[in-house]
């Protein structure tokens, strides 16, 4: 059960960005994509339920990388012209920190 909870997880935070819940309609499409996983990986509403805790955890610290590099996750216009080469790569360390947590 817990390799497939990983799983789940590891592909639902490729389906799921902190960018994903910008707006209703892509809080929608993110509900579809969950709907997408939970089909294809067999999971039960329980085991779905189990992973959305994590998940949302793992969103919200992403979420609050992004903001203190000055991304505002809401709105994604000219996003990357804010951040330098060095800055860009530090964000980059520390999202990738959060994910490899998240399958920890």
């Amino acid at each position: 059960m817990k390799q497939l909870l990983s799983k789940a997880a590891i592909v639902s935070l490729a389906l799921v960005s902190p960018f994903a819940l910008a707006s209703s309609d892509r809080a929608a499409q993110v509900e579809q994509r969950m709907e997408e996983v939970r089909e294809r990986l067999d999971l039960s509403d329980e085991q779905l339920q189990q992973m959305m805790p994590l998940i949302e955890e793992s969103m919200e610290k992403r979420r609050s990388i992004l903001t203190s590099y000055g991304i505002d996750p809401e709105n994604r216009a000219n996003a990357k012209d804010k951040l330098g080469l060095r800055k860009a790569l530090a964000m980059k360390k520390e999202l990738d920190a959060v994910r490899k947590d998240m399958f920890q």
